[in-house]
């Protein structure tokens, strides 16, 4: 048996640990050239299924966008005309008729003029055709609110009653440290010490059963509310593609502060198959900026120049026992960072959070363009206005 040999890698190529050459880095541009990038790979497709989304953008304009399959693709091309049915509800569970528009379904998104206020709206989709109208899609519904004040007299409420009445509710919990603690099915199979704290109707994630004996045999209420931590990821769109604005410097602390350390955490869990999912949204003017090839050139640049500040700096307070050791750590976090947007994300964080989503570990909602925060605005419609 002959032995082939290995083809040496190209010049100026170094060869990486699997034998194969690694790509030349971006050549540097002349002083005061914009940095140029290849351009940023398709966000991962999958997971998409047909809907209708309407959102309000002020009582009078509404917005709606649909995704559709290739089955009911194919049913919008069977012949007739494109309809939006646009239905009215005073008490939100009997609709009626109030308007038909005549749109395309090949645009991704529609704006509607709105005349009905303090009702609840919602929108079907379809094809008018000679037997008559063909639904394709239905909208949630939407709550709109009134755009003027209301009759009914103003209600002044004492808070101090009110949680007087949550106090004789609510049944006073052992202290966390009391908990009994559950091992998982898994843990006790492999003999490791996954211990999960248990308290009243805990959902379990990881979809593995708790010890009997371990739940507290405490009266769960019936609750009235439910509280939901939802990260909120929003930034102002800024971009100066001829300078380094000072505006830009909020979205650098937040990819930086927020975005990469977050997307490290999210990724060890999955690695180390720690349970446990969050929501968070994705505005759209972020979600720009950090699809946008100069801006994600210009953080490459400064995450560069503080990784160099962080070296001159651990070299200044090397004898120092107090700073010293501050400086190595600011160095080794600036460093992981680079590696993670340079190499592991190949500087495309929104992909990697799209990634994250097709995996179950996050969920994504987004806002509208105007970043109204749309779960406060449903429930409390005054705040619109």
């Amino acid at each position: 048996m002959t032995e082939k040999k290995q083809a040496p890698a190209a010049a100026g190529k170094k060869p990486k640990a699997d034998g194969h050459a690694a790509p030349d880095a971006p050549p540097k541009p002349a002083p005061g050239q914009p940095i140029k990038l290849p351009p940023l790979p398709p966000l991962p497709g999958g997971g998409e299924f047909p809907r209708a989304v309407l959102a309000m953008v002020d009582p009078t304009l509404l917005f709606l966008y649909w995704v559709l399959d290739d089955a009911l693709v194919t049913r919008t091309g069977s012949g007739g005309q494109a309809l939006l049915c646009v239905d009215a509800s005073a008490d939100g569970a009997h609709f009626s008729e109030v308007a038909r528009i005549h749109f395309d379904f090949r645009a991704p998104n529609w704006y509607l003029q709105n005349q009905h206020t303090n009702c609840t709206l919602r929108v079907r989709l379809g094809m008018e055709n000679e037997n008559g109208f063909d639904e394709i899609l239905r909208s949630e519904p939407l709550r709109i609110p009134r755009m003027e004040p209301g009759d009914e007299p103003e209600r002044w409420l004492d808070l101090s009653e009110k949680r007087k009445e949550r106090a004789v509710l609510s049944p006073k919990l052992p202290a966390a440290r009391d908990w009994p603690l559950a091992v998982s099915q898994a843990g006790a199979a492999q003999g490791s010490s996954h211990l999960l704290p248990v308290s009243p109707g805990q959902w379990n994630p990881s979809g593995r059963s708790i010890a009997p004996d371990a739940r507290l045999d405490i009266p769960n209420p019936p609750a009235d509310a439910y509280l939901a931590l939802v990260l909120h990821a929003h930034l102002p769109f800024v971009r100066h593609p001829s300078r380094t604005a000072m505006e830009e410097a909020w979205l650098f602390e937040a990819i930086l502060g927020t975005y990469l350390p977050l997307l490290d955490i999210l990724d060890h869990l999955e690695e180390e198959a720690v349970p446990g999912r969050i929501t968070m949204s994705l505005t759209p003017p972020l979600a720009s900026m950090l699809r946008d090839e100069v801006l994600m050139a210009k953080f490459d640049e400064h995450l560069g120049k503080m990784c160099e500040l962080a070296v001159l700096e651990l070299d200044r307070t090397r004898t120092d026992p107090k700073f010293g050791p501050v400086a190595g750590f600011y160095r080794d976090r600036l460093e992981r960072q680079r590696y993670l947007f340079e190499e592991a994300y190949g500087r495309d964080l929104v992909g990697h959070f799209a990634r994250l989503q097709e995996q179950g570990r996050i969920e994504i909602i987004t806002c509208t363009a105007t970043h109204g925060f749309l779960p406060l605005l449903k429930d409390s419609p005054e705040s619109v206005r």
